[in-house]
């Protein structure tokens, strides 16, 4: 389902930076430079890579972090992606190359009426990969999940976050979302697979090499 497009580059780049900052106790500014970089990374190779790595920046910091470092882990996070994203929407800009673009409708005129059809045609397209199994399969491992951690929080925050994102998209579409839905959803809400895999996740202890 993902062919030539910016699936595998984009899933590798939002896994990453969520498994950075979960899978430690409290990330080194190391590691929150490194996760700004693959959010960075994300932000540019598709247009949902944006809301993601807003969503997994301010989530992180709101969630964990004490006021005093609030700032400081939010700019590790979303500084690369506003230098990466600043240059290609200036270099964009003074070439004219988003003059062709399309722009959906205004937010305060979201199609309400459409809302069944786009879950039955999310449904639809979900359920084309595989019989919808690699959607499937990881939410029942994370609702068998017994005693699930704080870490778990992030990824099931951001997976809402991303499919609230979807959710806005087609609503706003001017013209008949089905055609959209069937190209997109499947591919979009990928990464909300991956997402509910680590959210099952547990801390490991680091490996004594001695």
């Amino acid at each position: 389902m993902v062919a030539g497009v910016g699936e595998m580059p984009l899933l590798f780049f939002e896994m990453t930076a969520v498994s950075l900052l979960i899978l430690r106790q409290a990330p080194t500014n190391g590691i929150l430079l490194v996760a700004g970089l693959c959010l960075a990374g994300a932000s540019g190779t598709k247009v949902e890579g944006l809301p993601f790595a807003v969503a997994v920046a301010i989530l992180f910091t709101l969630l964990g972090q004490t006021r005093t470092r609030r700032g400081r882990v939010l700019a590790f996070l979303l500084g690369p992606t506003t230098a990466t994203l600043g240059l290609w929407f200036l270099f964009g800009a003074k070439n004219g190359l988003f003059s062709f673009y399309r722009g959906y409708g205004p937010l305060q005129s979201l199609r309400w009426d459409q809302i069944p059809v786009v879950v039955e045609e999310v449904f639809r397209a979900v359920t084309k990969v595989g019989y919808g199994l690699p959607f499937l399969f990881p939410l029942i491992v994370f609702l068998l999940t017994p005693a699930k951690t704080r870490a778990a929080v992030l990824p099931v925050a951001v997976s809402l976050a991303l499919i609230g994102f979807l959710a806005v998209t087609y609503l706003s579409a001017r013209d008949d979302p089905r055609q959209l839905i069937d190209w997109s959803a499947a591919r979009v809400l990928s990464p909300v697979a991956g997402l509910l895999c680590l959210a099952t996740s547990r801390k490991r202890p680091p490996v004594d090499l001695h």
